[in-house]
């Protein structure tokens, strides 16, 4: 994985996002910090959990720190640390489905990236 390109993705959208909201470009850096910053110690209690790709990833991916305002339309933001793993039960592979007697590697092994907008009955976003 190019964790490069990712950033600069997520930051080129979140910019057009933010632009296109009618705010002001000059505005965007002071109005943004990192999910680490944003989130504090629910946040950096995950960092064991996490690839360090995604690490560097959430790092250097910028949060704006402002209300009402969406990543992309169906798109909140990165997601909340509590949420990050907490749909693992949805997911089905190759017919297998996690449960409570697996170990705590499957329970992980799927990370939501970026949460859903109140649109549905869940907040499973990007994965």
């Amino acid at each position: 994985m190019d964790v490069e390109r990712c950033i600069a993705l997520h930051n080129e959208i979140l910019q057009h996002g933010w632009i296109g909201s009618g705010r002001s470009p000059d505005q965007l850096a002071a109005n943004c910090t990192n999910w680490f910053d944003y989130h504090g110690a629910s946040a950096a209690a995950l960092r064991h959990s996490l690839d360090s790709d995604l690490i560097l990833f959430l790092e250097r991916a910028r949060f704006p720190n402002v209300e009402n305002f969406s990543f992309f339309y169906w798109v909140n933001n990165l997601a909340w640390p509590e949420y990050m793993f907490e749909f693992g039960e949805l997911f089905d592979t190759h017919g297998y489905r996690a449960n409570a007697e697996d170990s705590e590697e499957w329970a992980e092994r799927f990370v939501v990236l970026y949460a859903m907008n109140d649109f549905g009955s869940h907040r499973l976003g990007l994965v």
